[in-house]
């Protein structure tokens, strides 16, 4: 049998000690028992926490792998939000390693044709 480690790269459970909300809202995904906050894998901090941790779980628990769920808004939806939208913009500190337009998704160009 093997063994995948299971992750969303976008989403950081809003009970997750490690949460720090930074005193301003933010966008969120809230649905059954999820309450998450919407963080961005263009930023060089949350790559900062997240990747060192899904190197020590699949070194902890010998993961054959990891399965990332990209579970994201997609750029479509984001082009099609009102002004007020909290999902319009960037994070402050990314970095834009790919090709983002509505039309299309860079960071994902590889996981479907």
């Amino acid at each position: 049998m093997k063994m995948l480690t299971y992750t969303s790269s976008c989403f950081l459970q809003c009970t997750d000690p490690d949460f720090r909300p930074n005193g301003r809202p933010g966008p969120k995904c809230s649905c059954g028992y999820w309450d998450m906050a919407l963080c961005s894998p263009a930023s060089p901090g949350w790559r900062g926490y997240l990747l060192p941790r899904l190197v020590r779980i699949m070194d902890e628990y010998e993961s054959d792998g990891i399965y990332i769920d990209g579970g994201y808004f997609t750029n479509a939806q984001k082009a099609v939000q009102p002004q007020s939208s909290p999902l319009r913009g960037t994070a402050k500190d990314a970095v834009p390693a790919f090709e983002e337009t509505p039309q299309y998704d860079g960071a994902f160009a590889d996981c479907w044709p």
